[in-house]
């Protein structure tokens, strides 16, 4: 979403956060769910990633306009796309603070029940699993976790690291591929919060240095943690679809900087599969 308002003429310095234009300039969002619905798109992320110190930490009156957001952001895909899955975004928090109470505000849970489902996106540390408990407001609500993950290549400064080693085909132990979070946790490590937090779905986003040959390295890794749905949203990179074993069970789209070409070169590689598994 952010990477669409920006081609639209959204400026962080000159707009603040791009939540706002929910209620500013609703035609504009409302044509990035539109456009990307044509281009393929069933999952569609609402405007509101950036909103989650504010629902939790505000004042009274910063936290009633943002619910307000939330709220307009489902409106705003439900126009565009009826039959759209509606997923509300929500980004980190200070990697040291915990939810000021046990649930969430009740009217808030009443905005958020209106969705399809809940997303904590680019979460990279423990506490993700009492936050997820604080914004979920009812089990019927499927939860999707989504880490912020980044890659080792060498050998040499992974030994001693609790994480788990991919190996990469065609290339030797001394590339083999290693991943962390933001914070340094290993990939089995993130999956047992996930455990913990009750989520449906764990997977990833962002990505900006890596290879094709990674995000296939960490799908595969997930995919053997995770028995459920994964969720891959790398950014401007693309997946290589040749060998491909969790693809059935995976929800894919684009983090910053993915474009809609990104979306038609998945949804060939979902057809590709789709006309292989029929023969």
């Amino acid at each position: 979403m952010g990477t669409e308002l920006l081609r639209m003429g959204w400026s962080p310095r000159e707009h603040g956060p791009s939540p706002s234009w929910n209620t500013t300039h609703p035609d504009l969002v409302r044509a990035v769910h539109a456009q990307w619905a044509a281009f393929g798109a069933q999952i569609h992320r609402t405007n509101t990633f950036t909103l989650l110190p504010i629902l939790a930490f505000g004042s009274h009156a910063e936290q009633f306009e943002a619910w307000n957001l939330v709220a307009r952001g489902i409106e705003l895909v439900r126009e565009a796309v009826p039959k759209g899955i509606v997923v509300v975004a929500l980004g980190p928090v200070d990697p040291n603070s915990f939810p000021p109470q046990s649930r969430a505000p009740s009217r808030l849970q009443e905005i958020l029940s209106q969705a399809d489902g809940i997303l904590l996106e680019t979460w990279s540390h423990p506490h993700v699993a009492d936050w997820a408990k604080w914004i979920r407001p009812n089990p019927e609500i499927p939860l999707i976790l989504s880490g912020c993950f980044r890659q080792r290549t060498n050998q040499k400064a992974t030994i001693g690291h609790p994480n788990q080693v991919c190996g990469v085909e065609g290339e030797g132990k001394s590339n083999q591929i290693t991943f962390e979070t933001l914070g340094g946790h290993s990939p089995k490590q993130w999956v047992e919060w996930a455990e913990r937090s009750g989520a449906e779905s764990v997977g990833f986003n962002c990505g900006w240095e890596w290879s094709p040959k990674s995000v296939n390295a960490l799908v595969e890794e997930l995919g053997r943690l995770w028995p459920g749905p994964l969720w891959c949203f790398p950014g401007p990179i693309l997946p290589q679809g040749q060998k491909w074993s969790n693809w059935e069970r995976s929800m894919w789209g684009g983090c910053c900087g993915a474009s809609m070409e990104k979306m038609v070169y998945l949804q060939s590689l979902r057809n590709l599969e789709c006309s292989t598994k029929s023969l």
